[in-house]
C-alpha cells in the first residue's frame, strides 16, 4: 500500500455518537479458568456497538480487578 494511502487512513477522527436511553442489548455468559462472568454489549439502532460491561461473577476479587484493568489498558492503548 503506498504511503500517502496508509496516511489517508490514519488521519480520520473518531466521532462521539450517543446512545439513546432505551436500546438493544447483547448478554454473553463466559467462563476461563474457572472465573464466570457477563459481558454486555449496548447497540445503537443500526446494530453497531456502543457500551461494553464486563461483570466478574466474584465482586471485589483480585481477578475481577484485574480483568478490568487490562481491557482497559488495551482499550486505551492507542491514544
Amino acid at each position: 500500500m503506498p504511503v500517502d494511502q496508509i496516511i489517508n487512513l490514519t488521519a480520520a477522527r473518531p466521532e462521539r455518537r450517543r446512545l439513546p436511553n432505551e436500546r438493544q442489548a447483547i448478554t454473553h455468559h463466559f467462563s476461563v479458568g474457572g472465573q464466570e462472568g457477563y459481558v454486555t454489549v449496548g447497540l445503537y439502532a443500526d446494530g453497531q456497538p456502543g457500551e461494553l460491561f464486563i461483570k466478574m461473577a466474584k465482586e471485589g476479587s483480585t481477578v475481577s480487578g484485574l480483568t478490568l484493568w487490562r481491557f482497559s489498558t488495551a482499550s486505551h492503548s492507542n491514544g
